[in-house]
């Protein structure tokens, strides 16, 4: 039976009810998730996990793909597939703050950075300024670009970030005549660091330059509103922070309709009259998308918009701080690649850090890996280690572990993870071992 998916009905159905900001019942919220009781799960930064809720509906929208494959991909409202994914864009418009017309709904972030990067009328001898911390899903189409006779130029940000202005005026003074793109992370997905991005999207307004803005790790982290924002492109993923279903994410194109930076379809169909549409609807005509896990996505921002967008970015960053707050107690602030917790509009979800007072522990990977390593196979708590270059150019590397604190986890989590990690790396640093540095 066909529907349309809107917020009371899926509170209605399962969902949690709408709860004030001050009277959240945070072991309710989860106890919709289905995460095993026997593992602490902090790797929101790479794959979140679907409510019970969204994961049972998940689940009922691919049996009906799988019932009745050519009509869910060209008729179902209750996938909302018509005109060209239109009710999946509007919900998900309206969780990022903007008009279904400017989204294309993607399989990841990585997709989306490709889209805008390798889409834009760039020219030989054209400079693109992006940081010196970014993922490879944005290094790899800025390699590919570097290739084609574009000038790559890497900012260096500063570690641990102590604020927003030295980011702004260090890519001020690298704007040149020929700067056409920054492109850039929102939050750093090594260090967690969040960036000023409206204000260097302002900068770049006032300069002619094009903004590409990763958002891999805000999007159902933070309260977002991207018509605020004023970037030009915005690529983030469902399946993180959010908690949606793999395989989705969003690709905001500010003011598709009139395409102002003439990005041009790198994926799409070229079906007849397809190039009436806006630059949006272009970009999401690409064969068999993924539907079910489209519809899932707006679920998964029903779900958020239920406890509150405003509440879930307090909940994470507060849960952030403590363990930021837990590392500096236990081993000090040189410990610390993220930025410190007193600095809140710098934090975001993810704190990386290196257990051990003797900042030489950084330069060892082999350290690291056997403490992330011994957490999962002796404690079961699933963090991850991350690499953090000191610069691009030099190619210097420092690793770290990396905590990514989701609405489902707890301080007392937090805590056994600290102290877990505490004995793990003394034994490591006493035993003499591979572990020692």
């Amino acid at each position: 039976m066909d529907r349309q998916r809107s917020s009371s009905e899926f509170l209605s159905s399962g969902g949690l009810g709408t709860i004030a900001a001050d009277s959240v019942d945070w072991q309710e919220v989860r106890n919709h998730f289905v995460l095993r009781n026997d593992m602490i799960y902090m790797n929101s930064g790479t794959e979140g996990t679907m409510p019970r809720r969204v994961l049972e509906r998940y689940s009922s929208y691919n049996w009906d793909w799988a019932k009745s494959p050519s009509y869910y991909f060209f008729d179902s409202r209750r996938l909302g597939v018509r005109d060209y994914q239109r009710a999946n864009r509007e919900a998900i418009g309206r969780f990022i703050g903007a008009d279904w017309a400017d989204i294309c709904l993607t399989n990841n972030t990585t997709m989306g950075l490709a889209m805008a990067l390798l889409g834009l009328p760039l020219e030989p001898g054209d400079e693109i300024l992006t940081s010196d911390q970014e993922h490879w899903s944005l290094l790899s189409p800025l390699t590919l670009l570097e290739k084609r006779g574009i000038n790559i130029v890497y900012v260096p940000i500063e570690l641990p970030l102590k604020n927003g202005h030295s980011v702004i005026d260090a890519f001020r003074t690298k704007i040149r005549a020929r700067t056409k793109v920054i492109a850039i992370s929102h939050i750093a997905w090594s260090t967690g660091a969040r960036l000023p991005i409206r204000r260097l999207c302002k900068l770049a307004d006032k300069e002619g330059i094009i903004t590409v803005i990763d958002g891999a790790h805000a999007l159902g982290a933070l309260s977002l509103d991207l018509s605020a924002l004023q970037c030009d492109f915005y690529a983030a993923s469902g399946h993180k922070w959010l908690n949606g279903p793999p395989g989705t994410g969003v690709l905001y194109i500010r003011d598709a309709a009139a395409n102002p930076r003439r990005l041009v379809t790198i994926l799409a169909e070229n079906i007849p009259k397809i190039e009436e549409q806006s630059i949006c609807t272009q970009l999401q005509v690409r064969g068999c998308n993924n539907t079910p896990g489209f519809a899932g996505m707006t679920d998964s921002a029903a779900f958020a918009d239920d406890i509150g967008r405003d509440v879930i970015e307090h909940r994470i960053l507060d849960l952030s701080g403590h363990v930021k707050q837990r590392v500096l107690e236990v081993w000090g602030a040189a410990a610390l690649f993220s930025p410190d917790p007193a600095s809140l509009n710098l934090c975001s979800g993810i704190t990386s850090f290196v257990p051990s007072s003797d900042p030489a522990a950084a330069c060892n990977r082999n350290f690291i890996d056997m403490v992330v390593n011994r957490l999962w196979s002796e404690c079961r708590i699933y963090v991850r280690w991350v690499p953090i270059p000191k610069s691009v150019q030099s190619g210097d590397l420092r690793f770290g572990i990396r905590v990514s604190t989701n609405i489902f986890n707890t301080k007392c989590e937090i805590d056994r993870l600290i102290a877990e990690t505490r004995k793990i790396a003394l034994d490591l640093t006493t035993s003499g071992g591979d572990g020692a540095y």
